[in-house]
């Protein structure tokens, strides 16, 4: 009867087990894959690793964990699929990956030095640049790696960027708000690096957002266009930071890595 008993409350313990460990792998599931991400590069030395950083529960993924080169993470218009460039079977060639680094497949051929992935409007096909062929071209393809198409417009017609030649040369990487209403840029101004936000760059309503000590990148915006991520300096290191644009101006720090992070695109 005593063993009896026994069995009967260890089958139970076990099962209470399994359920909570399944509840567990439910709720993870959740959050990787309906969290407030951001990608982002890691520099491990010589050999960068996508990262994926849940904002809101401060949790972190390798999307590549393969010790290869990995680098320039963009993501798909529905946030399913990141487009990125890798050295991992010779040359940099460009691929893509689902939101968890599964399904990975190579999209380019290896026979250039491929970079700079980006995404249709309709996230049908990939777009990217052959960094050593003279003048750049842009190719696009299909995301099974067909119909691979060559031309030689500019970049920033492909990647839906203007750039205005009348705004002053100090006024670098920019982006624009998700309701097209505002950009934030990344420009030298009294004596330092800072991110500023407004109609446009010459624009009188322009207003410091972050000082970010070291010139970087382009700031990203969060999918509401509350929040910006960017590349700040820290403790002698470059980190991730958040900040809302109309809120609290005290940036929330996100890595505190001994490594460089860069390159941070939000999931949209």
């Amino acid at each position: 009867m005593i063993i009896t008993k026994l069995s009967f409350c260890f089958t139970v313990v076990l099962g209470t087990i399994s359920v909570l460990l399944m509840l567990a792998a439910s709720v993870t599931g959740a959050i990787w894959l309906h969290g407030d991400e951001i990608a982002f590069v890691s520099y491990h030395d010589t050999n960068p690793e996508i990262v994926l950083l849940d904002v809101n529960h401060d949790l972190t993924r390798s999307l590549t964990p393969d010790g290869s080169y990995n680098v320039a993470p963009a993501w798909s218009p529905d946030g399913q699929w990141i487009a990125f460039a890798s050295d991992r079977e010779g040359k940099r060639s460009i691929y893509v990956m689902d939101a968890l680094g599964g399904n990975l497949r190579r999209v380019s051929d290896t026979k250039e030095f491929y970079s700079l992935p980006r995404w249709s409007a309709d996230g049908q096909r990939v777009l990217y640049t052959a960094l050593n062929e003279n003048p750049t071209p842009v190719y696009s393809v299909n995301l099974d790696g067909s119909d691979t198409q060559r031309t030689v417009p500019t970049l920033a017609h492909h990647i839906g960027e203007t750039i205005d030649p009348a705004s002053n040369v100090r006024d670098v990487s920019h982006t624009r708000s998700p309701d097209g209403s505002r950009i934030a840029f990344l420009t030298y101004r009294d004596q330092g690096w800072a991110i500023y936000i407004g109609r446009d760059q010459a624009s009188r309503d322009v207003h410091l957002l972050v000082k970010v000590g070291i010139f970087t990148e382009a700031p990203t915006w969060s999918p509401d266009g509350s929040r910006v991520a960017y590349i700040g300096l820290g403790d002698g290191r470059a980190d991730l930071y958040v900040v809302d644009v109309d809120g609290s101006p005290t940036p929330r720090r996100l890595t505190f890595s001994q490594v460089i992070d860069t390159s941070p695109v939000w999931r949209p």
